[in-house]
């Protein structure tokens, strides 16, 4: 899905990996996955990400869904029940991250019976940014949370530069 460097071209055809091009906006991406009969979803990123929007696509299509255990991918894949980490080991282990992959199974018993929701919000910037009461926070100010933390905490030092006490 999507692109790559132009120098991959020649490589990653003649190992059978089709270059989709771009996409626009998450109903052509997800469109695309459809188009092109997805087994699973691949994201091989080898950087640790705090979120990693791609991911939600990806959970969104229902599809085993496979990543480094890195960061935001390998945290949120935890949760997944068809979510698949890989060791980052395999990162220099190609024969070993191949057969890795060829284990997944990718039959449609191997698959949720449904994808994801996005999220959907009515005022996205009050949504978001007010915290519910179910969480237990009662302040809308995000940093409310970080207010008393011990001095003795690791984040202590970083977090004192960005919330008054």
């Amino acid at each position: 899905m999507g692109f790559s460097d132009p120098a991959l071209t020649g490589g990653l055809e003649r190992t059978g990996v089709t270059d989709t091009g771009r996409y626009v906006g998450d109903h052509e991406a997800l469109d695309m996955v459809w188009r092109v009969a997805a087994d699973l979803v691949l994201l091989a990123a080898i950087w640790p990400e705090t979120y990693s929007y791609a991911l939600t696509l990806a959970l969104r299509t229902g599809l085993p869904v496979v990543a480094f255990d890195l960061g935001a991918q390998g945290e949120r894949l935890s949760l997944y029940p068809n979510g698949h980490r890989l060791p980052y080991a395999l990162v220099t282990d190609p024969a070993a991250c191949n057969d890795r992959l060829l284990a997944i199974d990718i039959s449609e018993t191997g698959r949720l019976s449904r994808p994801i929701q996005a999220a959907d919000y009515d005022d996205m910037m009050r949504d978001y940014y007010t915290p519910p009461a179910r969480y237990g926070l009662r302040e809308a100010d995000p940093c409310s949370q970080f207010k008393g933390l011990s001095t003795t905490s690791p984040a202590a030092p970083i977090l004192a530069k960005w919330i008054p006490r």
